[in-house]
């Protein structure tokens, strides 16, 4: 019995040891991917084109606005 459990037990040790040792193949895409999410130039273009956006969204609002207040000023006229 006693060398059935140290068969079990080192059984058990080499998958263990196989399985902590085992690599993940890395794929290029995997470099690119890191490379993007981690380039600060890259980020910084990207908060760039957000800012952007929110900028003409920011505008937009601002010309709807003066619109509204223009028909309300013109309807006052009359």
């Amino acid at each position: 019995m006693h060398i059935k459990s140290l068969l079990l037990f080192a059984l058990f040790l080499t998958t263990g040891i196989q399985v902590v040792f085992a690599q993940r193949t890395v794929r290029l895409e995997d470099y690119f991917e890191n490379a993007r999410t981690s380039n600060p130039q890259m980020n910084d273009y990207q908060n760039q084109i957000e800012i952007a956006r929110l900028e003409n969204q920011k505008i937009d609002a601002n010309y709807r606005i003066s619109n509204v207040y223009a028909a309300a000023n013109w309807m006052e006229l009359l």
